[in-house]
């Protein structure tokens, strides 16, 4: 490894580092022939060196139509494998088995490293497929503080999107960068004097510079001229024995094949288009010979040094060794080979996805066969890897007559397919480009609802849009016209547009076919109960949603069909926007459940945004924040991206939480997604939701300049009813008015309460709403007696924030005559912001009391005297880590996601200032 010494010394480093306990990423960077694999080999020498587990696999140039293949090669080709191969496929029959695949493996590595460091090293990531770059994204942040280094390399130059994206994703979580350059004239010299035996002369120089310091070309001359005796030692001095000029690499390697036999030329030609890897039985079959009529070829391939033996297979000793080979055949010739190819892999019963790469290449428009193949391979691949197998699907529909009997089918699976993974925009264009008539209206709608039934989640608006046109098309059933306005009413209702929503939820119970029939009713009941809600009839909301759950088949264990998700969960939502807080918890725990035991990862992110929401409205703030963080990383694992309504309650979760904590990383993050969602200008909810965190972040860091705030955008009761979805509730009011008091608007505030006043009047027993009026009016006319009386209302109200500001306000208001009332008001304010890990708004209130004469020191424990540090659930995370639980099992005992345990631990770290599970377990015995 000449020329390499500071790329080695850096890989010493995090090897030691490794060893330590502290795991992490290196990314290799340099251009084909660089020596980025002699890199990895030398890096794995180290590790090896100091016990560490390697792990070692590679892409293929010829693309992999197995997801994942190249690290599960790398993690199963040991003697003593952390995966299990077999539970992997056992995985097969769940719905997004990606994550749950991703699941196992993290699992599986995260208890490997717990007997021994581990080093993975993947080599030509730039032709990994998605799934595998997918994981190389995802499973280094999950295994961050674990002892993990992973080593990748890839090659410099244009790179497909979503390799670029995972690179992205790579360097984001602190990768160490390596980017390997042509080698110095020292380097050149050193290698020179390796292979030669002695200093080059001026002309050997010249030869050499030829190579521009490229690594595998330098060696590849050097050898050449050894070799063939064309150099000759003197006095320690390498002098050219005849005029040799250096040819450039591929006719070079043209040279040493034209010298081979020609069975041998035409098994290295077979061989370039099966790929660099490829095993003796696969060249024996698409050459219709017997293995053992290939020894002599094989070996004769072998003594040329152009292939090498790579365990029980053969691999080519370069990759650019294959690719001069590959370009030096006409492209008729590398047709005819593929198709030859692939007739033998399918006359075998080669594997669907093993064959599926051919088929894609070689097949014509109209091949029944080539379809069926591309079809069984989509099939098998979809449950680990929708965006591996959406293309092959795709091929599929491209060969397949139009007017024939497949082409509705495939259209469906296509649609299907490509939602599934993430390329939900490309499934649309799909069906606009569809011609008129094309496919039959029942399959064209059931190709809509696939696209509809990922849009709720994410882009209402385009759900909305795809529910319209299936309502034009003709010929469309009752049934199918009343769900589709149910669910344009639910994503109006998630779109801020009540009125639309109330006129679409109105249209799906007037179908004449289905009014009277319980059963075909049942989906209209939940948008019912949405606009029941916005009419500020409480009761009927819950009444039409606890019908519309009762209404659903469940299983033995009392759960929900797992693609009935909505109704538990917007019933969750109704509950939560009432106050019912212990029954919303019931409901999101057993649906988290049902989640986990039908294997659908987009329903778990779900469950997780709810029980953030719920999490913040019980004021406990670490547990909402690490619950919010979760539902964002499983939106990037899941690939749905960061629009919608999911992560906007995730966003305004954490900007809240931040608000109340005064943590300045967070403020800024809250910032930026606040901006984020104001510009989503077809989304008025979004834009509410945005002003709303911008609006609190500007009072908290006290940037509001007088006159500034739009009191009517901030306020949902300006432009309507409160929504069940929106995560402001009534008791939001207050804080709206303490920022409009603060910015010098009385006015506006005073209009606050009225309307807060005026929905109180017709809604009487509305939980709470007495409560907040009184809050309200407290603040406006600067009344205690009132801030007591809400008080006073407030004390069976489960949000223990809104309480605590109640506490406070009371507090503040009371005059100096009344000053034990004050400082037993603030000291109950105290300890409920105390308790919730509300750091800021704790602070504000000791300054309240500083005022009245009275100081109150900080508290040193909160969770535990072992760790005062964390908070109660960050204790119980950080007790079973450091008796050597993983993730997995600690998410288990505590119920709650793998993804949430994983964001508690990264604020367990940083609170302890640590970054790793063996500083953690030291920690931990430190403070038995």
């Amino acid at each position: 490894m000449r020329g390499r010494d500071s790329e080695i010394e850096i890989l010493g480093r995090r090897v030691d580092r490794l060893v330590r306990g502290r795991g992490g990423i290196v990314l290799i960077r340099g251009a084909a022939g660089m020596g980025k694999s002699s890199l990895l080999a030398a890096v794995e020498d180290q590790a090896r060196a100091k016990d560490v587990r390697v792990f070692h696999g590679g892409a293929s140039v010829m693309g992999e139509a197995a997801p994942l293949a190249p690290l599960l090669d790398a993690l199963v080709a040991t003697d003593h494998p952390p995966v299990d191969i077999e539970i992997l496929r056992q995985l097969g029959g769940s719905p997004d088995q990606r994550f749950w695949v991703l699941r196992e493996l993290e699992e599986r590595l995260e208890r490997a490293s717990l007997t021994a460091p581990v080093l993975i090293s993947l080599d030509d990531i730039q032709w990994a497929d998605p799934a595998t770059l997918t994981a190389i994204s995802v499973l280094p942040k999950r295994l961050a503080y674990d002892r993990i280094l992973w080593v990748f390399s890839v090659r410099t130059g244009e790179l497909p999107a979503p390799v670029q994206t995972a690179l992205t994703q790579i360097r984001s979580a602190d990768a160490t960068l390596l980017t390997l350059d042509r080698l110095d004239e020292d380097a050149v010299l050193q290698v020179c004097e390796d292979l030669l035996g002695g200093s080059p002369d001026d002309a050997v120089k010249e030869a050499v510079d030829r190579t521009l310091g490229h690594p595998f070309l330098l060696v590849d001359l050097l050898s050449g001229l050894s070799d063939e005796g064309l150099v000759e030692i003197a006095d320690g001095e390498a002098h050219l024995a005849a005029d040799v000029v250096p040819r450039r690499l591929a006719d070079s390697i043209g040279a040493q094949v034209a010298r081979l036999s020609p069975l041998t030329r035409e098994l290295l030609q077979m061989a370039s288009v099966l790929g660099r890897r490829f095993s003796v039985d696969e060249l024996a079959a698409i050459t219709d010979r017997q293995p053992v009529a290939l020894l002599e070829p094989v070996r004769e391939a072998l003594g040329s040094g152009l292939i090498v033996e790579d365990g029980e297979r053969l691999s080519f000793r370069h990759d650019l060794v294959r690719e001069s080979i590959d370009a030096g055949l006409p492209a008729a010739m590398r047709v005819a080979m593929q198709r030859r190819a692939l007739e033998v892999m399918l006359k075998h019963g080669a594997p669907p996805a093993d064959v599926a790469r051919l088929v894609m290449e070689v097949a014509q428009p109209g091949d029944l066969d080539a379809v069926a193949v591309l079809r069984r391979a989509a099939a098998e691949i979809a449950p680990v890897s929708p965006a591996v197998a959406a293309p092959l699907s795709r091929r599929a529909l491209e060969l397949a007559p139009q007017d024939g009997p497949l082409y509705a089918e495939l259209v469906e699976e296509t649609v299907r397919l490509l939602v599934s993974a993430n390329a939900a925009s490309d499934a649309l264009e799909l069906i606009r480009t569809l011609k008129p008539g094309v496919i039959d209206p029942l399959s064209e709608v059931r190709a809509r609802s696939a696209v509809v039934s990922l849009m709720m989640q994410y882009e209402a608006g385009e759900a909305v849009n795809q529910c319209q046109l299936s309502l034009a098309l003709p010929g469309l059933s009752a049934t199918l016209r009343s769900q589709m306005f149910s669910f344009m009413s639910s994503s109006l209702e998630l779109l801020g547009e009540t009125d639309a929503a109330a006129e679409a939820a109105a249209e799906a119970v007037s179908v004449p076919e289905i009014a009277g029939d319980p059963d075909k009713l049942l989906v209209t009941l939940l948008p019912r109960a949405l606009i029941a809600f916005t009419k500020n009839d409480w009761r009927g909301a819950l009444a039409l949603a606890d019908e519309a759950v009762s209404g659903q088949p469940r299983d033995d264990d009392g759960y929900v069909s797992s693609h009935l998700w909505l109704y538990d969960g917007w019933y969750a939502v109704i509950l939560m926007a009432v106050g019912r807080l212990d029954q919303a918890s019931r409901i999101i725990e057993i649906g988290s459940r049902a989640a986990i035991k039908d294997g659908i990862a987009v329903n778990m992110r779900i469950w997780s945004m709810l029980r953030c929401r719920l999490l913040l409205y019980q004021g406990r703030l670490a547990d909402a924040r690490a619950e919010a963080e979760a539902v964002l990383q499983m939106s990037d694992e899941i690939g749905e991206g960061a629009r919608g309504y999911v992560n906007r309650i995730a966003l305004f979760v954490l900007a809240t939480v931040a608000t109340h904590t005064g943590d300045p990383a967070a403020l800024r993050a809250g910032r930026s997604a606040a901006l984020k969602l104001l510009a989503h200008n077809e989304c008025v909810a979004s834009i509410q939701t945005g002003a709303w965190i911008l609006a609190r972040l500007d009072a908290v860091e006290g940037d509001a300049a007088p006159g500034r705030l739009d009191a009517a955008a901030l306020d949902p009761l300006a432009i309507g009813p409160l929504r069940a979805s929106d995560p402001r509730r009534y008791s939001d009011g207050p804080l709206l008015i303490h920022t409009l008091l603060e910015n010098d608007q009385p006015d506006d505030a005073a209009a606050v309460a009225q309307r807060l006043y005026d929905v109180a009047a017709r809604a009487p027993d509305f939980p709470a709403l007495q409560a907040t009026v009184a809050h309200a009016n407290a603040l406006v006319r600067q009344d205690p007696d009132l801030a007591l009386q809400a008080v006073a209302l407030y004390e069976r109200c489960p949000e223990r924030l809104v309480r605590a500001l109640a506490f406070e306000d009371a507090g503040n208001l009371l005059p100096e005559g009344r000053a034990s009332e004050a400082v037993q008001s603030l000291d109950s304010a105290l300890a409920i912001y105390t308790d919730a890990g509300a750091e800021r708004d704790a602070a504000r209130v000791r300054g309240l009391l500083r005022v009245r004469g009275v100081r109150r020191a900080i508290p040193n424990v909160r969770g535990s005297s072992r760790w005062p540090e964390l908070s109660e659930s960050e204790v119980a995370v950080v007790e079973l880590v450091a008796r050597g639980a993983t993730n997995r099992e600690v998410a288990d005992q505590l119920y709650l996601s793998p993804h949430t345990v994983n964001a508690h631990l990264r604020h367990i770290y940083s609170k302890l200032e640590i970054r790793s599970r063996v500083e953690l377990a030291r920690l931990a015995a430190k403070r038995e």
